[in-house]
């Protein structure tokens, strides 16, 4: 089932009661070989760090209630500083990633804070995120266990078989791209990742429609803001003229 539209009812029900400790899991570890070996999380984007804009998106989301950034051994010094520089004060840790990004979230989710009922996993070069889209996530999340932002296909795609041959054309109305934050409760993600599933957390990491270890259906957020960062060198550039625009 998708929503489009924010159930103001909700957020009534949360200013009034409170809504769950949420904590930000920004994952900034990968290896950037598609990048050439350039860090895409410390290229600037309209005069500020890629990463920076992720972490103040968060910064300034009212439900978020702290941040843990996940990045390279050699990068956390770095991102500890580009933090205080921006002012982003809601961070708490900044810890080295794991072998993989699997690894490396279950790193992030172990230095939240033991008061945290639900954890927001963001990948750290998404930084067209909004605090908007953030919460609305977040509101879904809190009323089904789990959510993640999504943006409606525009291609036509196609359904393959190996043999190289269109099999069907599947509906594009039904097609969503699945972007971060992935938003659950830490009590569902923790009861998973204690059943050792390694297979589960693979395809839980390349943004699933279910925790199948749980089977809870997440919520499809629909937005209109892409929150990636192309990655390659030749893309870099055109994303620097174009966000121009939207900062």
């Amino acid at each position: 089932m998708f929503y489009y539209d924010t159930n103001m009812e909700d957020y009534f029900e949360n200013a009034l009661f409170g809504t769950p400790f949420t904590a930000a899991v920004i994952v900034a570890a990968g290896s950037s070989q598609r990048m050439g070996g350039e860090d895409k999380q410390f290229i600037e984007l309209c005069g500020k760090p890629v990463l920076a804009r992720s972490m103040a998106a968060f910064q300034r989301c009212p439900i978020i209630e702290e941040i843990v950034v996940v990045t390279k051994p050699s990068s956390v010094e770095a991102v500890r500083k580009m933090a205080e520089k921006y002012g982003i004060d809601k961070l708490k840790a900044v810890v080295e990633g794991g072998e993989n990004r699997a690894a490396s979230v279950r790193n992030g989710v172990a230095a939240v804070s033991a008061a945290a009922e639900f954890v927001a996993i963001h990948d750290g070069a998404r930084p067209l995120v909004t605090p908007k889209d953030i919460t609305r996530c977040a509101d879904d999340a809190f009323r089904c266990g789990g959510a993640v932002l999504a943006v409606p296909v525009t291609d036509t795609v196609k359904y393959g078989r190996k043999n190289g041959f269109v099999e069907y054309t599947p509906a594009r109305e039904k097609l969503f791209a699945a972007q971060t934050p992935q938003i659950f409760d830490l009590e569902i993600y923790r009861s998973a990742m204690s059943r050792k599933a390694i297979r589960w957390i693979r395809a839980f990491m390349r943004r699933t429609s279910r925790i199948k270890a749980n089977t809870i259906s997440l919520r499809f957020r629909s937005t209109t803001t892409h929150g990636s960062f192309p990655t390659g060198r030749t893309t870099a550039g055109f994303l620097r003229t174009t966000a121009a625009g939207y900062f």
